[in-house]
């Protein structure tokens, strides 16, 4: 640790208290897009993992020596809005947090080394919208390494006509109820051109059906 003085250190705790009050509101701000888009695609949120760093444990279990990243599991989390059977196929869908990009457009494979990760004025907040035809690894996504700044998409095909796809998009673009429909006619655009076409013609049909009543 470096040597404070007794003011700066103050000040410094100033920014502290900041910097939780504005999570707060971040942090609830994504939560209630990740909902908003549940609603949207007749998914419904079933759980999520943290993917930079585990979760911290409750009571007795608590270990000091864990990373502070254990405490902070939003810096990169998959909340998963479970499955649907169309057709006799089966589609898995998360949104997926990637507060920050640093780390994976940096070449450091330390993820305490916070200097070494790339600047935060050229990196990024995203969500990655990511779906599964008859397969779920969004693992997978990080094997690839395609969640840096850099790359915004992801496709691949697996056995036994499985695929997965994920597309990345810039927080800004869920500013709004608008701009968030309009993000996901846009992914519904790119995983149609992958072949996915009986899940989102079901969604728009029951979405005619729903305005009729």
């Amino acid at each position: 640790m470096s040597d404070l003085d007794l003011s700066e250190f103050d000040k410094a705790l100033i920014d502290v208290r900041k910097a939780y009050r504005l999570l707060y509101h971040y942090q609830r701000r994504v939560m209630d897009t990740v909902q908003f888009i549940s609603d949207q695609t007749a998914f419904s949120f079933h759980g999520g993992w943290s993917w930079f760093s585990g979760a911290m444990p409750k009571h007795k279990s608590v270990n000091l020596a864990h990373w502070a990243w254990d405490w902070l599991n939003m810096y990169l989390y998959d909340f998963h809005l479970g499955n649907r059977d169309v057709a006799g196929v089966k589609y898995h869908l998360s949104v997926i947090l990637q507060s920050d990009t640093g780390f994976f457009d940096s070449k450091t494979s330390d993820r305490c080394n916070l200097e070494a990760f790339a600047p935060v004025e050229e990196s990024e907040t995203r969500l990655i919208l990511c779906l599964g035809v008859n397969h779920w690894d969004p693992g997978n996504i990080l094997t690839e390494k395609a969640i840096h700044r850099g790359e915004t998409m992801f496709y691949k095909e697996y056995n036994e006509k499985g695929s997965m796809m994920a597309k990345a998009y810039n927080l800004t673009a869920f500013m709004n109820e608008e701009s968030i429909l309009s993000t996901l006619e846009d992914f519904k655009t790119y995983c149609w051109d992958k072949g996915v076409l009986e899940l989102f013609k079901e969604e728009s049909q029951e979405a005619q059906t729903s305005s009729s009543q």
